[in-house]
This record gives structure tokens, C-alpha cells and sequence, in this order.
């Protein structure tokens, strides 16, 4: 909405943010655990980074192990960070073309299917806040367990 009607960032958001409160798929939204998947594919491909490049410093440069270890957990952050921003920035388009036109050819019964579940208490909706908290912790206490040992 920012390139298409020529608004600033927070004017944007707040118009999307209604434009999701009028077509009244808030709770789709607040239920969609995107953010979460890519968080825990990022910390996924960072240990892996860590555990790969720990390894080879460690035969190799064992004096430098931990000082390279980290800067590989942070260019691998940043690098996953940056590819996981398209499938992020896809599901949030999907949701704003959705909730600009509902009823277009383009869109099938999943959104309306799955409101109807969430709705009727047939699906379990867990807060998105709390388990990325959860990741969070999770993942740093990952990498304090490999840090130490």
C-alpha cells in the first residue's frame, strides 16, 4: 500500500491494519505463524553454521574457535534473515490482496474455511507471541549450551 497509493509507512500500516478489521480476518492474522517458522528456520540454519564452522576451526585455528564460531552465527543470521523476508513479505501480501478484494476469482473457500474453523473452536489457536517467545528462548539457550561446552 505504500508504493501503490503513495503513503508513508505508519499511515500504511494503520490503513492495512483496518482494511484487515473491515473484512474482519483479524484473527486469521493474529493466528498465522509465519514469523515463527522462519525465526526457528534462522536459528535452525545458524546452528548449523556454528556447529560447521566450529568443527573446522577447531582443527584447524583451535585458538579461534569461539570468535569465529560467533561471526558465523551472525553472517549466517543475517543472510537466512534476508531470505526468509520474501515468503514473509508473500503470506502478508496474500493477506492485504485478500482483504482489498475477497470475493476475486483469484482467492478459493481456505480463508473463509478457516475463519469458519477458528470461529466454531474447531482448531486450536495459539498465541504467536508467546511461542516466538518461547523460540527465542529456546534458541539462545542452544547457543549459551554450545558456547560452553
Amino acid at each position: 500500500m505504500i508504493a501503490a497509493y503513495g503513503k508513508g509507512f505508519v499511515r500504511a500500516s494503520q490503513d492495512t491494519w483496518k482494511l484487515f478489521e473491515d473484512v474482519d480476518i483479524v484473527e486469521i492474522i493474529d493466528a498465522d505463524i509465519t514469523s515463527a517458522i522462519c525465526f526457528l528456520i534462522e536459528i535452525c540454519n545458524d546452528c548449523v553454521c556454528i556447529i560447521v564452522t566450529a568443527a573446522w576451526t577447531h582443527t584447524v585455528y583451535k585458538p579461534f574457535t569461539t570468535t569465529i564460531s560467533l561471526l558465523a552465527f551472525f553472517i549466517g543470521y543475517l543472510m537466512t534473515r534476508i531470505s526468509m523476508a520474501l515468503p514473509h513479505a508473500c503470506v502478508g501480501c496474500y493477506y492485504t490482496c485478500y482483504a482489498k478484494n475477497p470475493d476475486s476469482r483469484f482467492f478459493d473457500k481456505t480463508i473463509k474455511d478457516r475463519l469458519a474453523m477458528i470461529r466454531n473452536g474447531r482448531v486450536v489457536v495459539s498465541a504467536t507471541r508467546e511461542s516466538t517467545v518461547l523460540l527465542i528462548t529456546f534458541s539462545l539457550s542452544l547457543i549459551s549450551l554450545f558456547l560452553t561446552t
